[in-house]
């Protein structure tokens, strides 16, 4: 590793136990549970996503939760609920306020429970679920990072009339939702090396807290000061919510504030009806579109994340690595 990643390595494992500091003992009650921000105060951790705010909370099978929220400012918000096994998280059930059927002004209302309600949005729990981990989704990292999250943990109610609250978090969950963390970041990069895509897909989806239903795909990037990628994206629909994002090997984004370090659907350029290409290099080229910085970085991985349910058949992209006086 050189200097970078070295402070990369410091940084990281201070947020891993940071936000298992919040989770487990500023924001954990069994009756009274509060939302924790994943990525609050500049914590980066597995895979941020910069137009992305994550917030979670843990469960308890006795009770059912009502949050509230609203959609504005937002492109849409996913819940997504988790179980673990074999130190693996899970996805089981999601909805996306996509998918809701009663909003009122933008503002919504959803249960969370294992019971089943008609007509109210809902998302039904089973036995082993054990974490709903909430993502708002924005156009843009300035439009996220200047705006307060309005969801709320509106009402808790006990369904089973217990007095003692199982939220099915022991000692041991704990330990390996810490212990993963830290684990599968520093494994995860090397695991990818020589990887296909279609195994990428599978490896992020058993490190990352993967959405269930969306589409990943990543490559490992290696560069040198004059080199630069060229990635040529085909078949990629202009209305799809899709980003592009480089990650050191951490799975830490570089900062976004001061680095181009991700692409969208919003800040793209397209040059034919649904295809484009896009750059990544160390460093800004001046005059050169769709460019993504990487911060200095000589390493990492590039993903991408679509959040649509069909992808089409045709879509495929293209990278090579090329000389910088080689951009056409």
């Amino acid at each position: 590793m050189d200097n970078l990643e070295n402070e990369e390595l410091n940084k990281f494992i201070l947020d891993s136990f940071s936000l298992g500091n919040e989770l487990f003992v500023t924001n954990f009650s069994s009756t009274q549970p509060k939302l924790t921000d994943w990525m609050k105060n500049n914590r980066k951790i597995l895979g941020d996503n910069p137009t992305v705010r994550y917030q979670s909370f843990f469960l308890s099978n006795n009770l059912e939760y009502l949050i509230s929220g609203s959609l504005k400012n937002l492109e849409f918000i996913t819940f997504q609920l988790y179980s673990l096994k074999n130190n693996e998280n899970i996805p089981t059930n999601v909805i996306s306020t996509r998918d809701f059927k009663y909003i009122e002004d933008s503002n919504f209302e959803l249960i969370v429970s294992p019971k089943l309600y008609l007509q109210k949005n809902m998302l039904q729990t089973s036995l082993n679920d054990y974490i709903l981990i909430i993502r708002e989704f924005y156009k843009t990292d300035s439009l996220k990072d200047n705006f307060t999250s309005n969801i709320k943990i509106k009402e808790i109610r006990n369904i089973k009339d217990k007095k003692n609250f199982n939220l099915n978090i022991s000692p041991q969950k704990i330990t390996d939702f810490i212990q993963g963390i830290i684990v599968s970041t520093f494994n995860l990069y090397d695991q990818l090396k020589g990887s296909s895509n279609a195994e990428i897909e599978n490896k992020y989806k058993l490190a990352l807290f993967p959405t269930k239903g969306n589409y990943y795909e990543g490559e490992i990037i290696e560069l040198n000061d004059d080199e630069i990628y060229e990635i040529t994206v085909y078949n990629l629909p202009q209305n799809f919510n899709f980003i592009w994002t480089f990650y050191n090997i951490f799975s830490r984004t570089p900062d976004y504030k001061k680095y181009n370090i991700y692409l969208n659907n919003y800040n793209v350029e397209y040059y034919s009806k649904n295809s484009f290409k896009f750059y990544l290099s160390k460093y800004k080229i001046n005059n050169l579109k769709n460019n993504l910085e990487i911060g200095g970085y000589s390493r990492g991985v590039l993903s991408l994340r679509i959040t649509e349910e069909k992808i089409p058949d045709n879509f495929d992209y293209s990278i090579r690595k090329i000389k910088i006086n080689q951009i056409n």
